[in-house]
């Protein structure tokens, strides 16, 4: 496997796993060998924190919405909303 087979499997599939089994992020321990893929500077650039990765989603979202929130009470409810769906 190369180093970018790698990241995307982090990026695309390791990120969802939390959500996709209900399971709770301060429960988990992500580990790793020491293999060589593993352990490249590439290899840990991608954002493990999963809030961050999930306000990422959210402002996707929001961001595409038309028309797009113009005031924070706007923004909050469009937060709101596609948090809702997205749990």
């Amino acid at each position: 496997m190369k180093k970018e087979e790698y990241c995307a499997i982090l990026e695309e599939s390791f990120l969802g796993i939390p959500h996709d089994y209900n399971l709770d992020v301060e429960d988990i321990i992500f580990q790793q060998d020491n293999d060589p893929k593993h352990t490249l500077k590439l290899v840990k650039d991608p954002d493990m924190n999963p809030i961050e990765n999930i306000w990422g989603e959210l402002e996707g979202q929001v961001q595409c919405r038309t028309p797009p929130p113009t005031t924070k009470n706007q923004l909050w409810a469009a937060l709101e909303e596609k948090w809702k769906n997205y749990i």
